[in-house]
């Protein structure tokens, strides 16, 4: 398993954040989708699309951002600063 540092896009409305996740995951695509999960208020119920999912009917939308596959020596000192999902 790889770790990658994910980058999401949060449209709430007219407001925009991001959000940072560290995850393992078995590819890029996975991991993406992975913090999609974690950051939603309903996982359960997130309605997928090809730009990612949204959620509480589309009052936010998660999309990927950015993907980075992480070294695996760097892991350890970004885990003291993000939780690492597995």
């Amino acid at each position: 398993m790889k770790t990658y540092l994910v980058n999401l896009k949060i449209q709430a409305g007219e407001y925009e954040k991001s959000a940072e996740y560290l995850i393992q995951a078995d590819n890029i695509q996975l991991a993406s989708d992975y913090a999609i999960y974690l950051e939603s208020h309903d996982p359960e119920r997130l309605d997928w699309d090809e730009n990612g999912a949204a959620d509480l009917g589309w009052e936010f939308h998660y999309q990927g951002n950015g993907v980075t596959e992480i070294a695996p020596e760097d892991v350890t000192t970004l885990a003291k600063y993000l939780h690492l999902h597995e």
